[in-house]
Formats: C-alpha cells, structure tokens, sequence
C-alpha cells in the first residue's frame, strides 16, 4: 500500500463508451452531449458521494465546432444533472485534450483548490480533412501544416528509426489481434458502461462492442493498401495508422483526503504527470521525451513499470516509441488489449480512455505501476504515471 499525503491525487472511477465508427455506427442517432452525459451521469452513480462537493467538470474535446462548439462542457454538465454551480469548461489540446484535463485537475487539487473534479472526454463528430484546415503561409517555416504532420511526420520516423513497411503492417495485425482476443475474452467490457444505440436498421440496442476491430483482416491485406504521403520511401497506410472514431470516456479523482473522509475506495494515485515537446516535423516521437520527463521526475525507469498504454496513431509512431524508450523487451507488457490501430482514434477521449484501459488491466494483473503517453499533432506530447491503491 503506497504512503498517501492528503492532497494526492487518486483515481476513485472511470469508465468508458464503445469505440464506434464516426458515421454509421452504434451513436449515430445520439447526439455529442447526450453520449457524454449519459457515461458521466451513469458513472456517478457507482459512487456515493455529495456531488455537491464536486468543484469542476472539464472536458476534453479535440473538434470544438458544430454540435461539439460553444463550450460543450457546460452543457454536457447540465445534462448529466450536476449541480448548475459546478464550473465547467472545454479544453483542446487534440488527441491529449482528455490526459490534459486530468492534468489540469490535478494542479488545481494538489494545490487545494479543489478536492473533487469530474473529468471527461469526446470525439462524436466527423473530423474535417486535415487538407481543408488552413494554416498561415509564413508559419510554413516553423512547422508543417498539420497534413504534413498526418503523414510525413511518421514516415520520417519510420526511415530514422529504420522500421519497415513490413514491419508496421506486422505491427497493426497484431494490434487487431490483441483487440479481437480482448473483446472475444469479455475483458473490454469491464472498462465499458452500456449507453442505449441503434443498429444501422434502426433497431434500438445497449452498445457494449468496440465496432473497429477487424476480425477477419489479414497480413495480405495490410499489405495491399497504398500508402498515403508521396515521400519516396512512404511507409503509412490507412491500415497500418489509427482512423478516427466516435466514443467518449470519463474519470473521478479527488484528493486522497476526502476519499478518505466520504469513505470512498481509491484505486490508484497520479504519481506524475509529464509534457514535453519536439519538432514538428517529427510530431509523433513527441511521447518519447513526455515519458522520459515523468519517468526522471519520480526517478523511475521503464523497467520499474509493469503495464504500459502507448497511443497507437500509426505502426511507425508506436514502434520508434519503443525502439527510443528500450521497450522492446517489454513489449508484452504494452497494449496488450490492442490499441487505436484496432479500435479506432476518438481524439478528445484518448487520452483518459488509454488511462480507464491501463488501470483495468492493471487490477486484473494485480500490476502496481502503469504508464500512459500519447502524442499531438505539431509536436507536442504528454505522460500519465499511476500506481494502484
């Protein structure tokens, strides 16, 4: 049992929606707030507590327009019946908007001003094509526009860390493997809560089924895609990088003093937190230094981790993770339940959906570390170290 101080910061619950295809899938007819609401409000109710005493509730949320715009968070907070008091707002920070919140929350806890935040993410909308975001011409010579970022980026680092195609297209078939074991093995659903869909013929149903996971996919197949960007020595396909998806996640965490007071069981600490950055052009090795600074700031090492949850945004992102942080000889020990290779990208709820995976699988091993990383586009990355209670 770890020595808690009474402004650490521990996990009480968390939970997440089935990852679904953006258009088409099991939330199709269900609108962003209601999806979100409904996990948060269902969540809450595990837990007996005055949620009175809830300080904030931030959201995650990577496309802040159309049924996402407008400070969503506030009416996510509304419909899941939170006191109308409670301080709610959005954040962007992309595909670490959910991970940025929970680290949000934990300043303002350990530093007392708040004990109690309610924490969500969300992606339920169809992103816009990164060739239609426009970027200022003069930024071009800083940073690539975020088109280049989706492709060239990873397939820079495919040729500076010397990974193949074939390597990466090995890769995403075991990813869709792992995914496929996990569901097959009911251990997916642990980290879900049923939210009410419908079936593409209208048929009303408890979405409890990740809908990505391709479970007759091949390596032949993998190996017929084109690639994307027209580099001479282009690596990444659609197939062997993460497509976007619809879902939503959330978490409670307080400070350890009044889990204690409302009797409340912990189960893990946020033992560091860590963001770092990189150069653009190489966006997605932005994890690499993000895990080093939190390893270093609670002076831990890879091999003192037992569970790992790396954000699978393509093949070649995942294995120059490990090639740069020696992984290799722990890679049993990452992603075992597959990652957003198989399930899909939903960008705002990543980050708190790799954490809700890595504790479950961490209780179900008995594990007592665990880390999570992801990286942003233009070069930014974050990390998450827990410990379990």
């Amino acid at each position: 049992m770890p020595q808690l101080k009474p402004n650490d910061v521990v996990i009480v619950d968390c939970a997440r929606s089935a990852i679904t295809p953006p258009k088409q899938g099991d939330f199709q007819h269900v609108h962003p707030e209601q999806l979100c609401a409904r996990l948060i409000f269902a969540l809450l109710q595990r837990q007996p507590f005055d949620q009175h005493d809830i300080d904030a509730f931030m959201l995650g949320c990577s496309y802040q327009e159309q049924q996402q715009s407008q400070n969503i968070a506030r009416r996510i907070a509304l419909l899941a019946q939170l006191p109308a008091y409670i301080h709610a707002h959005s954040i962007n920070a992309l595909t670490g908007s959910s991970m940025q919140a929970l680290h949000h929350a934990c300043a303002h806890i350990m530093a007392a001003q708040a004990h109690v935040v309610v924490l969500a993410g969300l992606e339920h909308i169809t992103p816009v094509p990164s060739s239609l975001i426009q970027s200022c011409k003069e930024s071009s010579k800083y940073y690539p526009a975020m088109l280049q970022h989706t492709a060239y980026g990873h397939d820079l680092l495919a040729s500076m860390y010397d990974i193949s195609r074939a390597d990466q297209d090995q890769m995403a078939l075991a990813s869709h493997q792992k995914a496929q074991l996990a569901q097959q093995k009911g251990l997916l659903k642990t980290q879900m809560i049923a939210l009410e869909g419908q079936l593409s013929d209208g048929q009303a149903i408890l979405s409890t089924e990740d809908r990505l996971i391709q479970t007759d996919i091949s390596l032949t197949d993998l190996q017929q895609q084109p690639t994307i960007s027209l580099l001479p020595q282009a690596t990444l396909t659609t197939s062997n990088s993460a497509m976007p998806a619809s879902a939503a996640s959330c978490m409670l965490v307080m400070s350890h003093h009044y889990a204690q007071q409302c009797g409340l069981k912990a189960r893990a600490v946020i033992r560091t937190t860590g963001v770092a950055g990189c150069d653009p052009a190489i966006a997605p090795f932005a994890l690499v230094p993000a895990t080093q600074k939190a390893l270093k700031r609670v002076n831990m090492t890879v091999q003192d981790i037992q569970q790992f949850e790396i954000h699978e945004a393509s093949a070649s992102q995942y294995l120059t993770a490990l090639k740069a942080l020696e992984l290799l000889p722990q890679q049993d020990q990452i992603n075992q339940y597959g990652g957003a290779i198989a399930l899909g990208d939903a960008s705002g709820a990543t980050g708190l959906q790799l954490l809700t995976s890595l504790l479950h699988r961490m209780e179900q091993q008995d594990s007592q570390f665990g880390l999570a990383s992801l990286s942003m586009p233009l070069g930014q990355g974050m990390c998450t170290i827990i410990e379990r209670i």
